[in-house]
């Protein structure tokens, strides 16, 4: 894709942020907790965004903090303030008071 020869784009999986998800939503389950009903929402890369999303090694992994929120519902408040991808968390950024995850991108599965 970045030398624009066969392919012009592909919806990215943020396989690292899933692999938070996924302990997220076992960690839920074990304590008898409702899923979250997080939706990673798709994202294209193309050759023109390519540099920025997908990096050196070509691995999407989205800049929302998901770390230090995951951390912050999982009851690590040193760790959710000492980690993070960039800096701090973005504004309407939180776990709420049901303990669900937040996100500006969230979408709730029907």
């Amino acid at each position: 894709m970045r030398s624009g020869n066969y392919q012009i784009g592909t919806v990215a999986e943020p396989l690292h942020e899933a692999g938070w998800q996924l302990i997220d939503e076992l960690n839920r389950a074990l304590a008898g907790q409702p899923p979250s009903g997080y939706v990673a929402p798709a994202h294209l890369v193309t050759k023109d965004n390519i540099r920025f999303d997908g990096g050196p090694k070509n691995i999407y992994n989205p800049d929302n903090n998901y770390q230090r929120h995951y951390q912050a519902v999982w009851g690590c408040p040193r760790l959710a303030s000492d980690s993070g991808r960039r800096g701090g968390a973005r504004a309407g950024t939180s776990p709420n008071a049901s303990g669900r995850l937040e996100m500006p991108m969230l979408s709730r599965r029907a």
